[in-house]
């Protein structure tokens, strides 16, 4: 009788913890096999630093019908094409993360592969794309007509922009959580957007924005949200210029926040007391 794992998480770092590489291989030998009944089980799997070949995942795509969530965080050895063919409907969760450099870098998505998701994947609830400088309006544009049900995204890139902002605005009734990374070329009028439409919001993230050189008045987009999204648990603006007073702002309207990264920010100790006084659930 097999046991049947909810989740089978397997991590290698390129060869430098020997018993994870042998999970790794071990998992990969079961799915080359194709004998395991609880492959066929399989609901999560999160493959990190690991070399996969485009064989493998196509294996994975073809015994795994029953996978909801998929996680491939700084892997190589594939090609990112592949991705886009092996994801199906069920899919409700995926993160396909990036930060490496040097001989072991990804592959890169690219919009081709991810117009592929948008299609194959309309129950997507959850979308990290961090690091993702390859992909563009185009493909984001399509993710958000075809993804409707997404809920959690993390998008970023030097080809983003405020196009992509209303159209998830417009077409996600369920978000609550959005988290912009390095380089966005998105202005107060993308996020704005997004917080007009979605009173409900519960989480806005902008670590670490890049503005790229661009002067942009960040207090516009804080305090709309602070006046539309009075349920907010949970903002990070870190490294983000804001003032006292937008602060102020922000602690009176949202006074159930649970979370606030300020790091970096150039806030004094009218600030501080603002937010001790009315923020009493942080």
């Amino acid at each position: 009788m097999y046991s049947v794992p909810i989740l089978w998480e397997v991590v290698s770092f390129r060869g430098k913890n020997k018993k994870r590489c042998r999970l790794w291989e071990r998992f990969t030998k079961s799915i080359n096999m194709q004998t395991p009944l609880y492959i066929l089980r399989l609901d999560c799997l999160c493959i990190q630093w690991c070399e996969v070949t485009n064989d493998t995942l196509y294996q994975i795509g073809n015994l795994c019908p029953n996978l909801h969530r998929l996680t491939i965080n700084n892997c190589h050895g594939f090609s990112s094409k592949t991705i886009g063919k092996i994801v199906h409907s069920k899919l409700t969760y995926l993160k396909l993360y990036n930060n490496t450099k040097g001989p072991h870098q990804c592959h890169h998505i690219r919009d081709k592969t991810l117009c592929e998701i948008a299609i194959s994947c309309p129950n997507l609830t959850y979308l990290n794309l961090e690091y993702s400088n390859h992909i563009s309006d185009i493909s984001v544009i399509e993710i958000a007509k075809s993804c409707n049900k997404l809920e959690h995204i993390h998008i970023g890139g030097p080809n983003i922009t405020d196009a992509s902002l209303k159209e998830i605005a417009y077409s996600y009734p369920k978000l609550c959580h959005l988290r912009l990374g390095e380089s966005c070329k998105i202005t107060n009028d993308g996020i704005c957007a997004i917080a007009i439409s979605h009173p409900n919001m519960h989480c806005f993230s902008f670590a670490d924005y890049d503005f790229g050189g661009r002067d942009i008045n960040f207090d516009i987009s804080i305090k709309t949200i602070a006046r539309s999204c009075h349920k907010l648990k949970s903002l990070d603006i870190s490294w983000v210029h804001i003032t006292d007073e937008c602060i102020s702002t922000l602690a009176d309207l949202c006074q159930d926040l649970e979370g606030l990264n300020l790091e970096g920010c150039d806030i004094t100790n009218s600030s501080i007391y603002t937010i001790i006084n009315s923020c009493h659930n942080l």
